[in-house]
């Protein structure tokens, strides 16, 4: 025991110091249930980690580092449900070659989910499978139709095959997975809410609370006592002061101990005086309204304890000293005063102070995160006798959750279960409840922190464990309404404003954002973002950040993709670690494609050009690519008829044809869309026609049926060449066949339905159909609407179609057509103010009226058409001869 107190010694001098021995293992394996982790311990800057399709490279230029990981991959069992084998390139120096580890997946359904965590200084790599990807996939295979004679063989095939998909991708589903099945369509997953994730503190064992240091004095552990004053002078002395003493009369009690000293020397009963004192200076600093003990007393009470041989005095001032010392935190000297006060305790044989000291001296060490000293202290056969088996276990365990040691934690419960008594120790709960949390065992962390809350419900940590036990029900998909009703007792119970406000954001974010369709009642939740706790309150550095992600996915919920964006860009992202930046880069790309397929579709193509250009590297090239976003972008530049930027975001769309699509996050509305090959395809079509290069657009056609034989917008694209070509016959055509087989939405810019619509009517007109003409623009006229809103285009289109119209009624002479004309004239000119077409479509108006015996009000429109100064002298002289006409038919010459 006695070597033991030196190395706490010892510890004492190099507090400072703390840590485990080096393993030189760097490389681990861990598996799951849900996924397969790989752990590497190093550097973060010495270690790079890519994914490129099935196989993930792991690259580093130290030596030692790659040495060690090639014999640890050796130990690593690969040929399992995620990994299919594991190969190792060695550093080729002169050829230039890094050393890399390439991990073969086995199939294209594993993710691969890699972060650095710091605070273990350890890369962690995690595999796992997307179960919604696979059903979804194994969905869209199915069986070839099959002739009615066959239904029984139909039958049979369809049991083989969905039990084949039953046995390899449904059979061991997550709870992660059974909730985004199940409420896939009420709501998002846990990443699209408030996904940012921390540890919390360890919980210490609490010390017993002896006294209160800010009003008690050492005196409550050591009383003074009469002295026998009747024996001698000396004694009557010194009950003089004592009573003095007890009368509060501080100066005459000075001044009695002075005199005292004087007349018998300062040694003697040097001890009782300095207690004396020392106890005054506490009493009336407290009567003084200063709280806490003062230095020069605590001075005093030290030294009397170092030179006193009165045991009770010894321990009075001991417990006292540590009891101050513990409760401001001073674990270095409250060690050294435990320390002493052990050796003390058990050279009198007294168990019961013993027992008090050798807790303090792990409570400290445990703050001090000594590991190897607590561990040998806890190891010591005196101390295992002396100190209940609970409270040792909490001791090692909040240990090892503060050095982030989450799988010794739960090993050391697992181990010691069975025998614990009921009820557990607090710390042993919450901090096994926290560690199976970090460690992904969700169910065991629920069960825990609902043992916990049964048991300590006022504890100190009961606001943390409330809040865990949400976010737990969360992450493992529980009933909705049960984890709502989680966050509201969490919100309701909570009184640590750090801990209410994280579980308000989180409530936001579960009923505003990751619910799909909110009503008025969840968006008022949002109120409670606020900071409403005083000035006094300073947001935590983490709920911070949670509270910028929260407020940014709010407007993504709502689609205010402008607002969202201006938002991102007020946060310090710099300022985040590189997996915290990642989530707002991620979103950020989604702003960015939100933002530049609306201004496509209201053909604002400089918009999305300006977008693309200022925040492609700021966030759209940090996450996986979007084909549909490239493919908009690329159109607009043949739009503004600048092939050179085509050019570069073609190049760049090319290279990256074969990597991943992004998956998530999704907040903008997708439609189906063509492989990459296929758009790649596509956008030379367009750029050749677009430059009038027909030949070549025709093959790139040709080229883009071979690839997607069932593509309807060829069609579209055929009529276009056809119309520009002047084969208006194949136009009409194509562009009827186009509209007969659209089911859904291909075409999103509304310039290209203008355009479509324009070659389409004009070819009929060209044609001289013009039966079909009049109900293509009567459909035309009555069903554009929509597309008309802000687009210049669609407008002169619409105003053409208009037009040419008019111009076939007014040409057929009937009375219906004459009519009829009348009306069209009517809305052409309340649609149309400022056309080009005024004059003529005027003066047709005019006529229509006059053959409809509407003599005077065509007088009056021809009219105003002579006194108009912009109408064309051509359309004035046609009006002239109206007139003329007009008056010779009534014999007013």
């Amino acid at each position: 025991m006695k070597n033991l107190i030196k190395i706490l010694t010892f510890t004492i001098a190099m507090v400072a110091f703390s840590g485990q021995a080096f393993s030189a293992q760097i490389l681990n394996q861990v598996k799951f249930k849900t996924h397969l982790r790989w752990n590497i311990f190093a550097d973060k800057k010495d270690v790079f980690v890519s994914k490129k399709g099935t196989s993930v490279i792991i690259k580093t230029l130290n030596m030692n580092i790659f040495d060690q990981l090639k014999k640890d991959v050796e130990l690593v069992k690969a040929g399992n449900r995620y990994l299919n084998r594991v190969v190792v390139n060695n550093i080729n120096v002169e050829a230039g070659m890094v050393g890399s580890i390439a991990v073969k997946l086995t199939n294209e359904e594993v993710e691969l989910f890699s972060f650095y965590r710091d605070s273990e200084k350890k890369h962690v790599l995690d595999f796992w499978i997307d179960q919604d990807a696979v059903k979804t996939k194994a969905a869209a295979i199915k069986p070839k139709t099959i002739a009615p004679k066959k239904v029984t063989t139909v039958v049979k095939k369809k049991k083989r095959i969905a039990k084949k998909i039953k046995a390899v991708s449904f059979k061991k589903l997550t709870r992660l997975d059974e909730m985004r099945i199940k409420n896939g369509k009420k709501y998002r997953d846990f990443r699209y809410g408030s996904s940012f994730l921390w540890d919390y503190k360890a919980q210490s064992p609490v010390l017993k609370k002896t006294i209160n240091i800010n009003r008690k004095t050492p005196e409550y552990f050591y009383p003074i006592k009469n002295r026998d004053y009747e024996k001698n002078e000396q004694e009557a002395h010194l009950q003089l002061s004592i009573n003095l003493f007890r009368k509060k009369k501080w100066g005459l009690m000075y001044k009695s101990i002075k005199l005292f000293e004087k007349k018998f020397g300062d040694e003697k009963f040097a001890d009782i005086n300095d207690y004396l004192r020392a106890n005054a200076i506490l009493k009336n600093n407290f009567a003084l309204g200063k709280i806490g003990p003062q230095k020069m007393a605590l001075n005093m009470l030290s030294n009397i304890a170092e030179r006193t041989t009165v045991y009770d005095l010894k321990k009075g001032i001991y417990k006292y000293i540590i009891t101050f010392l513990s409760q401001n935190n001073e674990n270095v000297k409250t060690l050294n005063m435990a320390k002493k006060f052990y050796v003390l305790s058990k050279e009198e044989f007294d168990i019961e102070e013993a027992e008090y000291a050798a807790e303090v001296m792990l409570h400290s060490l445990a703050k001090l995160g000594q590991v190897d000293v607590l561990k040998k202290l806890l190891d010591d056969k005196t101390i295992i006798k002396m100190l209940p088996k609970q409270l040792r276990l909490a001791y090692e365990g909040f240990t090892y959750l503060k050095l982030g040691k989450v799988s010794e934690v739960i090993r050391l419960f697992e181990r010691h279960r069975k025998s614990l008594a009921k009820p557990i120790h607090e710390a042993i709960l919450f901090n096994t409840a926290e560690a199976y949390f970090r460690n992904g065992n969700f169910k065991k962390s629920v069960h825990m922190f609902d043992q916990y809350l049964s048991d300590y419900s006022h504890s100190s940590k009961a606001d943390q464990s409330r809040v865990r036990l949400a976010i737990a029900y969360e992450l493992l998909g529980k009933d909705i309404k049960k984890t709502i009703s989680l966050y509201e007792s969490a919100i309701n119970r909570s009184s640590m404003a750090k801990f209410n406000y994280e579980a308000k954001i989180r409530y936001v974010a579960l009923r505003t954002i990751r619910k799909i369709n909110t009503n008025d009642d969840d968006l008022e939740r949002r109120i409670f973002l606020k900071n409403t706790y005083g000035e006094n309150y300073k947001i935590d550095r983490n709920i911070k950040k949670l509270l910028w992600l929260v407020r940014l996915r709010s407007f993504l919920a709502d689609k205010e993709f402008d607002k969202a964006l201006s938002y991102l860009n007020a946060i310090p992202l710099d300022s985040l670690r590189p997996s915290e930046k990642r989530v707002f880069e991620a979103d950020g790309a989604e702003i960015i494609y939100g933002i530049i397929v609306k201004n496509y579709k209201e053909s604002k193509y400089s918009k999305v050009v300006q977008i693309w250009e200022v925040y492609k590297n700021r966030y759209v090239s940090k996450v996986a690519t979007d084909s549909f976003m490239n493919f908009v972008v690329a159109h607009s530049y043949v739009k503004l008829g600048l092939f050179g930027g085509f050019d570069t975001v073609y190049a760049s769309f090319d290279k990256l044809k074969n990597t991943p699509i992004r998956s998530f996050p999704i907040w903008a509305n997708r439609t189906k869309v063509n492989a990459p090959e296929e758009m790649l395809t596509e956008l030379r079509a367009i750029r050749n026609i677009k430059l009038g290069n027909f030949k070549l657009a025709e093959k790139n056609i040709l080229k883009l049926i071979k690839l997607s034989p069932k593509y309807n917008k060829v069609n579209f694209y055929k009529g276009l060449i056809a119309y520009r070509s002047k084969r208006y016959k194949k136009c009409v055509l194509s562009v009827e066949k186009f509209l007969a087989n659209e089911k859904t939405k291909t075409i999103y810019d509304s310039s290209d339905i203008a355009e479509m619509i324009k070659g389409y009517t004009n070819s009929l007109y060209e044609l001289n159909q013009l039966d079909k003409f009049k109900k293509v623009a009567t459909a035309i006229l009555s069903d554009t609407k929509a597309y008309a809103i802000g687009n210049d285009y669609m407008n002169s289109v619409k105003e053409r179609v208009a037009y040419l119209e008019i111009e076939i009624l007014s040409g057929e002479e009937k009375s219906s057509s004459l009519l009829l004309v009348e009306n069209k004239i009517e809305a052409f000119l309340r649609n149309f103010e400022k056309s080009a077409y005024y004059g003529r479509v005027s003066y047709l108006f005019g006529v229509a009226k006059i053959a409809n015996k509407k003599n005077s009000e065509g007088q009056s429109v021809f009219a105003k058409l002579l006194e108009d100064s912009e109408v064309s002298e051509y359309i004035k002289g046609l009006v002239r001869t109206e007139l003329a006409l007009l008056k010779i038919k009534d014999r007013m010459i």
